[in-house]
């Protein structure tokens, strides 16, 4: 035997020809045996092909009572599916009217604090003597302790 039993899966596969092909049948008595009880039904299914005659009359009374059935179903259940629609658009509707999306915060915009603050950081930049493009070049020779 190989590995653990077949599940019924496999069985069936192995039954229409399309089961793992790993000799495990050789050596398990037990997956064998189910494989025969599998065929052996196959075998009572496909081979009884007298049908007994269905009375007419009875088909007609199963397919009288099914459409009663149905026209009871739809008797009641259509006043139910309207109330359900109403009963889900109202509650869109006050949901609607209720809320209320949240006010935007207002935008605070920070001011210099004076005059001479923001006069002083203009002329330092405007001060100095070598352009800003050079600053990061600097700064890659420059040596961290």
């Amino acid at each position: 035997m190989t590995g653990k039993h077949w599940s019924e899966d496999e069985l069936l596969d192995q039954l229409y020809g399309v089961g793992p092909d790993d000799n495990h049948l050789s050596g398990c008595a037990e997956c064998t045996a189910r494989l025969r009880v599998l065929e052996a039904r196959r075998t009572v299914v496909t081979t009884n092909h007298e049908a007994t005659p269905v009375d007419a009359a009875l088909l007609m009374r199963q397919r009288t009572a099914v459409m009663d059935r149905i026209e009871q179903s739809t008797d009641s259940s259509g006043f139910w599916r309207m109330t359900t629609a109403f009963a889900a658009a109202a509650a869109m509707i006050i949901g609607f009217a209720i809320y209320q999306p949240p006010l935007p915060k207002p935008v605070v915009t920070q001011t210099a604090s004076s005059d001479t603050q923001f006069f002083s950081e203009i002329y330092s930049e405007v001060e100095q003597t070598e352009p800003r493009a050079v600053k990061p070049m600097r700064r890659l020779f420059q040596e961290h302790p």
